[in-house]
């Protein structure tokens, strides 16, 4: 039996946080032995394009999705500046990401910051690449248990 592919979507414009981030995941797959992580990140230019980036990949591993093989944890950060634009990016890329995922029934761990400063971010990356790949992963035993049924 094929193992579990996690395939890793990023934008790295905070490269630092999006490295800690990456340190997260790293942690938490080494204790779950079935399942591989991408050695080959996907990367994208910002936070705004990686919903339609999410949507390439889930158009494009469709038969391992299907299967139950493959799930997604994509990591990024935005941070607040002086105007709006924080508040709007945020809820493009959360409801964009949900969209994808919700119409592909993929498997994704979500571990993108949306902090206030700089420091916060760095202060809760690790912590939050951990949990996203925690989530992906149970979501993609989730599926298989149920979906592999229809």
């Amino acid at each position: 039996m094929p193992k579990d592919n996690i395939v890793i979507l990023t934008a790295p414009y905070y490269e630092d946080i999006v490295g800690s981030l990456r340190q997260g995941v790293d942690l938490s797959a080494t204790g779950y032995r079935k399942v591989t992580v991408s050695t080959d990140i996907i990367s994208v230019a910002g936070a705004l394009e990686l919903p339609l980036a999410l949507s390439f990949i889930a158009q494009g591993y469709k038969p391992d999705i299907e299967h139950g093989r493959l799930g997604v944890v994509v990591l990024g950060c935005v941070i607040r500046g002086e105007t709006d634009h924080f508040s709007l990016i945020c809820r493009e890329v959360f409801s964009g990401l949900q969209r994808v995922a919700l119409e592909h029934s993929l498997p994704l761990g979500v571990g993108v910051l949306a902090c206030y400063s700089k420091e916060q971010a760095e202060e809760r990356a690790e912590q939050t690449g951990f949990q996203a790949f925690v989530a992906c992963h149970d979501l993609l035993i989730l599926r298989q248990r149920y979906l592999a049924r229809v």
